[in-house]
């Protein structure tokens, strides 16, 4: 068992429901327990915006007889000596100049060696079976994370048929899954801080009987009870924006799985749109000097000295 499965084992032995400010703090530690291991109490009420009560309170709450037991738990699991991921995330800090794009840089890429360090091959490989496997997919996702649904739904649609995408939140979202194949796989995804919306239609869906993939951030995540299969990927510190680096690379690497289960037919389908968007004229093409442009595809185009088609709007 790994380091961070530990963690959330020791995590989940809360005897009663957790409460918001038990949230707070447990999902502080998941992030940060090699940090925690070493925090007193009000350090880690500080760092989780908390009561050094509200963490006393927490510990218990876990079957511990106080915080001190709690800290030792932790100090267990984290014995070992810092492994070649940790060094690098520490070698990258302070090496891009310190301005906020230098911050925010440094954040992307200590998200994408996280995302690598705690890769789960069999909560991958699941996933990838259940794409692979469903006849239809449903892939879901609102406000911040509608971006990453509209990116898997746009390469995904391209090597595997019957593909739909929601991106707001709405009835019609409700009626489609009321009147969709119960053998269809839905892929929902949120992020902190957690679209309500979203949460309610994962909801409807593990009651209508779905098979669900869940994309969210953490395994204390609201998400992961509404699903049949999850996978996590870290997106960092909390901000007014996102940081999507590791989500895009994880999903990217998901469509590449799919494609490559089941090669044949993804080839067809990619041939079929290349060949589609060649005839059409739709992407730029350098032509050679003297080459005309096709009257049909000419329209909105000047031409240029040498020949080449140039989108008269900018493109």
């Amino acid at each position: 068992m790994s380091e961070r499965s530990r963690v959330v084992a020791l995590l989940n032995r809360r005897r009663r429901p957790i409460s918001p400010s038990q949230r707070r703090v447990a999902e502080y530690v998941l992030r940060q327990y090699q940090d925690v291991a070493f925090m007193s109490v009000t350090e880690l009420a500080r760092a989780a915006k908390i009561s050094p009560a509200s963490v006393v309170r927490f510990a218990t709450s876990l079957d511990f007889d106080g915080y001190p037991e709690f800290k030792r738990a932790l100090h267990d699991i984290v014995r070992s000596e810092l492994r070649q991921d940790e060094r690098l995330t520490a070698s990258l800090h302070g090496r891009l100049p310190r301005v906020l794009a230098g911050r925010v840089i440094d954040q992307e890429l200590r998200n994408l060696v996280t995302l690598q360090s705690r890769f789960n091959i069999s909560q991958w490989s699941e996933a990838v079976r259940l794409v692979v496997k469903a006849p239809a997919v449903v892939v879901i996702g609102f406000r911040a994370a509608a971006t990453l649904a509209h990116y898997l739904w746009y390469n995904l649609r391209k090597v595997k048929p019957d593909v739909t995408l929601h991106t707001r939140a709405g009835s019609v979202t409700f009626e489609d899954l009321l009147l969709s194949d119960r053998k269809a796989l839905l892929v929902l995804m949120t992020l902190p801080r957690y679209s309500q919306e979203l949460l309610d239609v994962a909801r409807f869906g593990k009651l209508q009987g779905f098979k669900s993939l869940g994309l969210t951030d953490i395994e204390l995540s609201p998400l992961a009870p509404l699903c049949t299969h999850m996978l996590y990927t870290e997106v960092g510190e909390t901000s007014f924006t996102d940081f999507l680096a590791a989500p895009l690379a994880l999903l990217n690497a998901l469509v590449a799985e799919v494609a490559a289960r089941s090669s044949a037919r993804a080839v067809g389908r990619l041939k079929q749109l290349d060949d589609f968007l060649a005839e059409r004229d739709y992407l730029f093409r350098a032509r050679r000097k003297g080459e005309e442009v096709p009257d049909e595809s000419s329209a909105g185009k000047v031409v240029a000295r040498g020949g080449r088609g140039i989108d008269a709007e900018g493109s």
